[in-house]
């Protein structure tokens, strides 16, 4: 099954995804996602694809990450091969979600944003 990456064309960050699941050599499809038209903030589309409503999100068999960071750290550290993104029932997840935490307030940090995460 091909990875699906839930992005946006203009990002920095999803392209960083992108590029490394092309050079990875790796079967996947871009979802194109209207980020400027709010569908991010919609609480049907937080529900299936990302609770903090952030892209990209890397999917595949129905398990997903987000955080650009996270997702090449993870990755680097899986080879990401034949759709390898961690469950959700295992302990390593919980150092990737720990890491996806970690960049969203390093993020809003530099960039003056208040943000609202629970931590």
């Amino acid at each position: 099954m091909a990875y699906r990456l839930h992005c946006v064309g203009a990002s920095g960050n999803s392209f960083k995804v992108a590029l490394f699941l092309n050079c990875a050599g790796l079967d996947w499809k871009p979802v194109g996602v209207d980020f400027a038209g709010g569908q991010t903030r919609g609480p049907a589309w937080r529900a299936a694809t990302s609770g903090m409503g952030e892209i990209p999100v890397l999917e595949c068999d129905g398990r997903r990450m987000s955080q650009s960071g996270a997702i090449l750290i993870a990755a680097g550290e899986a080879g990401l091969r034949s759709c390898s993104i961690p469950s959700g029932h295992r302990a390593p997840i919980q150092s990737k979600i720990d890491c996806a935490r970690a960049l969203w307030k390093r993020h809003c940090c530099q960039s003056g944003s208040t943000g609202n995460a629970k931590t």
